[in-house]
């Protein structure tokens, strides 16, 4: 059976050709009609197969039949779109998790305020102590509304501080004043962390309520890394004239000194081992600040003090 189509010609009006069958291949075989005509176009320059599109002269639009794709194109394909949808629903690898960040934020926050609790009555640059009062607070409020998104999203807050962090707490609270340097130090680098990691969960987490928290602590973070930045090279350096008590070696053979004494007990304790001493009584705190008790050194016992600034005094002082 042959089809025909009327196509307009530019010569003498309509002619018209017909249209054979498909073959298998999807290729359309033409022919033209036994009447003919003149000024209708060659068969040759209309169609030659799957991957041509028809001539404009016959006016009719075909698309391009698409070849079968084969089975590993098809795997490929579909493996492509599996992994353009993960990515866009997977966070970035290196993200914190959830409980990651509340952990390592906890911590940081617990360690802000507790090193300046530590190092405050021992700074000697009154911006610096007027920095450790910020802490205290700022963090300390931080720290609270952590905790209670923390509560909301079923995630676990630590209670203490891990041991790299508790190492530097202890490390303050025993030395010998000024501890501006120190403490200026320590507060710089746990500032960038701080901000390092702030910045990447609020850019990458994985948890909103979260993500939020971390936006707007951040401005706090980089305002206090500025403030810092700015009094740690004022820092006056320590003062090697009063050794801490971490130094086994030296006790003072003057007079204690009097002042506010953050040390606990078993601070004090440890501190006066730390100097050599064994046996090391109960401490008991006078009205100067000065933890005094006995301890016995090389066989002897004697009275021991402790005085705010880490110096182990032996004898009656």
């Amino acid at each position: 059976m042959v089809f025909r189509h009327q196509v307009p010609s530019a010569s003498n009006g309509n002619s018209s050709i017909g249209l054979g069958f498909l073959d298998n291949l999807g290729s359309v075989s033409l022919r033209p009609a036994r009447d003919g005509g003149n000024g209708a176009p060659k068969i040759s320059d209309i169609y030659q197969g799957p991957e041509q599109r028809w001539r404009r002269e016959i006016g009719v639009h075909r698309p391009p039949q698409p070849r079968n794709l084969s089975m590993r194109t098809k795997l490929r394909m579909a493996s492509l779109s599996i992994a353009t949808a993960m990515t866009a629903v997977l966070p970035a690898l290196s993200a914190e998790t959830a409980q990651d960040f509340v952990t390592k934020a906890a911590i940081g926050g617990m360690f802000e305020v507790q090193s300046s609790k530590g190092a405050q009555s021992k700074l000697q640059d009154p911006t610096l102590k007027d920095f450790a009062q910020k802490m205290i607070s700022d963090h300390g409020a931080a720290n609270a509304k952590l905790e209670s998104i923390a509560g909301e999203q079923k995630l676990q807050v630590p209670a203490d501080l891990d041991a790299a962090h508790k190492s530097d707490v202890d490390k303050l609270q025993s030395a010998a004043a000024p501890v501006d340097a120190t403490y200026a130090d320590m507060q710089k680098t746990a500032h960038a962390d701080a901000v390092s990691m702030f910045e990447s969960y609020a850019r990458d987490g994985d948890n909103s309520a979260l993500k939020s928290f971390a936006s707007e602590t951040l401005p706090t973070l980089k305002m206090h890394q500025e403030m810092v930045g700015k009094v740690a090279a004022a820092a006056p350096a320590p003062d090697s004239s009063a050794p801490a008590a971490s130094d086994a070696a030296a006790t003072n053979s003057v007079a204690p000194v009097p002042g506010a004494n953050s040390f606990t007990e078993d601070q004090a304790k440890n501190a006066i081992e730390k100097a050599g001493y064994s046996d090391v009584s109960a401490l008991t705190k006078d009205d100067k600040g000065i933890w005094r008790g006995t301890a016995s050194k090389d066989g002897k016992a004697a009275p021991i003090a402790l005085d705010f600034q880490g110096n182990v005094v032996a004898g009656k002082n």
